[in-house]
């Protein structure tokens, strides 16, 4: 039965009348003869009461539209969009649907506005088919406020808002239909205009899928495969993805061919992954797209094709692929594939970040920070990484606290700062958990607690973050928070040193000169005071200079010698620049030179004073 109306339009006839026919013919001629013919359509398109006759029934509707009956109009538009008693005419159907849209038929502005939405029969146009669906939703149309909430979901002619999407879901949702359920699914599994809640979007996900809409047992899938809100379980994913699969929903089609990618729940098969992508990327699906760029750039389960992976880069940035704007970016900004060009990379960037991408986002703040391709300008930088650290990008999240802890394009808050290192620390990101000992063992942001400064420093070290190795490896030398133990010391510093940490390497020298919790070993730590001089460290190039001088643990060599003596006397090393003084003053390797002996002797001891100040 043709009635696209929320209501069934027939229960106004007395269809239990044998006689029903006739009297709608009599009255058909009266004053009002407009809702008779109106209703002879209606029998005669479902055929009650009557044999089914299309040519009627498009007979009596256009009798009815003629007097400017709103429904009537609408049926009309219905027959010409169907093809009922005359032949498909996009043209009149769009007539006939306007012209009862502006005798306010609510199902007319619907259909109006699914029309412009479309872009199919006309031009698209989400500004006029915001028009009609506000029209519509006006008079509480669900499936409009529905369509109307998805404008405001994706931002099509109307500033994104989740918000107000979510707000118009709510509105309808009692009304059970599967799409509204779908897109108020998306909000709680995404936490867009409402707290993130994964077991609600599960419901209401199963709620739209159970009546059959395919988007639905897609999302379901995604959430069996990574485990949110229900227990994780690929097989099940899988069987989503497939049933999906089934009613051409793109998205399974290619998370489908992830998982042949991968291997993931099935026989890994790059060859059939490539099919997967293609079918998808055929339909113009971005991620797919984007994905056969990757293949064809790396050659995984295709020939590698360089010039092809540029092109389907390409092409899934101009269908808005947040994800190829950012490698298309990268590749600008590496120079791979292409020119380098950082002014073209960080455009890029900023549309995929524009796109809410966070991992462009926290590129973009890098780019505004050091000045790729754009002005330098902290604030924005902040002001980026912070967009990512909302979407749960720890990398942002220790970059807004560093900014925070360092007044970088923003108001030094030190208790602030401290919140985003734990936020990022909360998962397990490592140099944040060693910002929380730094914050700790200094009382910036908190209260002074070696002890607390000491369980992060554990955790960022057992994360191999060198500098919290080598503040344990000094707290166990020093005895600070804890008693003394060289040997934990020592195997501190040797693991921080390994990681060239300068100052592990320049600590663990002195072990080794000393022999704490190490056998003496003056040859062991003049190579890691050379290895840290190497690094600038000023204090290790006075030590190598003494070594070299002095011939302990290496062979004397006065050149060498002088070499590093005024590295770090240059770098106002008091106790370099009194050797340095001495040296010269003693014709070490034969560069007697009084004048330049008085000079670091009179700065050392300038250098001393400022320390005993």
């Amino acid at each position: 039965m043709y009635n696209t109306y929320e209501y069934d339009i027939t229960e106004a006839l007395d269809i239990d009348n044998p006689l029903m026919i006739k009297e709608l013919e009599e009255q058909a001629d009266t004053s009002k003869g407009f809702i008779a013919h109106f209703h002879l359509g209606i029998c005669y398109l479902n055929a009650i009461n009557v044999d089914q006759d299309y040519a009627k029934a498009f007979y009596h509707f256009k009798l009815s539209a003629s007097f400017g009956y709103d429904v009537a109009e609408y049926f009309l538009g219905l027959c010409f969009e169907k093809g009922i008693g005359e032949k498909i005419n996009p043209d009149k159907m769009i007539y006939w649907y306007k012209r009862a849209a502006e005798n306010d038929n609510i199902e007319a502005a619907y259909k109006m506005g699914l029309i412009y939405y479309q872009g199919s029969i006309i031009e698209l146009n989400y500004l006029e088919a915001l028009k009609y669906f506000r029209q519509a939703a006006e008079a509480q149309h669900a499936l409009a406020i529905t369509k109307l909430a998805i404008c405001y979901y994706y931002g099509l002619g109307v500033r994104k808002d989740y918000n107000k999407a979510v707000e118009h879901l709510e509105n309808v949702i009692g009304e059970g239909l599967a799409e509204t359920q779908y897109y108020l699914g998306k909000c709680y599994e995404n936490g867009y205009g409402v707290k993130k809640n994964y077991e609600t979007a599960y419901q209401l996900y199963k709620n739209s899928a159970d009546q059959g809409y395919a988007p639905s047992t897609c999302a379901i899938g995604v959430l069996y495969e990574e485990g949110l809100g229900v227990t994780k379980d690929i097989d099940q994913a899988l069987e989503c993805y497939f049933k999906a699969e089934a009613e051409d929903i793109l998205e399974a089609i290619y998370r489908i061919g992830l998982c042949y990618s991968t291997g993931k729940g099935i026989e890994k098969d790059k060859e059939k992954a490539i099919e997967y992508f293609k079918i998808a990327a055929d339909q113009q699906y971005p991620l797919a797209v984007y994905r056969l760029g990757h293949c064809y750039e790396y050659g995984s389960g295709i020939s590698q094709d360089l010039t092809m992976a540029i092109q389907l880069y390409r092409l899934a940035c101009d269908l808005d692929c947040k994800e190829a704007m950012y490698t298309l970016g990268q590749c600008y900004e590496e120079g791979r594939l292409i020119d380098k060009n950082d002014i073209k990379a960080a455009k890029l960037y900023m549309k995929s970040a524009n796109l809410e991408y966070p991992h462009a986002q926290y590129k973009l703040a890098q780019c505004y920070s050091v000045g790729i391709g754009l002005e330098i300008d902290k604030k924005k930088a902040f002001d980026c990484y912070l967009l990512a650290a909302y979407s749960e990008f720890i990398p942002a999240m220790y970059h807004v606290g560093l900014c925070l802890y360092e007044g970088l394009g923003v108001d030094q808050k030190l208790n602030k700062a401290l919140m985003w290192f734990e936020k990022a620390a909360e998962r397990d990101h490592a140099y944040s958990q060693y910002m929380i000992g730094l914050m700790n063992e200094e009382g910036l942001g908190t209260e002074k607690n070696l002890l607390e400064a000491i369980k992060w420093y554990i955790k960022a070290s057992t994360s191999g973050v060198a500098d919290a190795q080598f503040k344990l490896g000094f707290f166990c030398k020093e005895g600070i928070g804890q008693s003394k133990d060289y040997s934990k010391a020592a195997k501190y510093f040797y693991t921080a040193a390994a990681s060239s940490h300068c100052q592990a390497q320049y600590y663990l020298g002195l072990c080794y000169e000393e022999g704490l919790g190490v056998p003496q070993n003056y040859s062991e730590a003049a190579k890691l005071y050379l290895k840290a001089a190497e690094q600038g460290h000023v204090e290790a190039q006075c030590e190598i200079g003494l070594c070299y001088y002095h011939g302990k643990g290496a062979e004397v060599n006065y050149e060498k010698a002088f070499y590093w003596y005024e590295k770090a006397a240059e770098a106002g090393n008091c106790a370099a620049q009194y050797n340095l003084g001495i040296a010269y003053k003693s014709n070490a390797g034969n560069r007697k030179n009084m004048d330049l002996a008085q000079k670091w002797l009179t700065l050392s001891q300038a250098e001393m004073a400022k320390l005993t100040c």
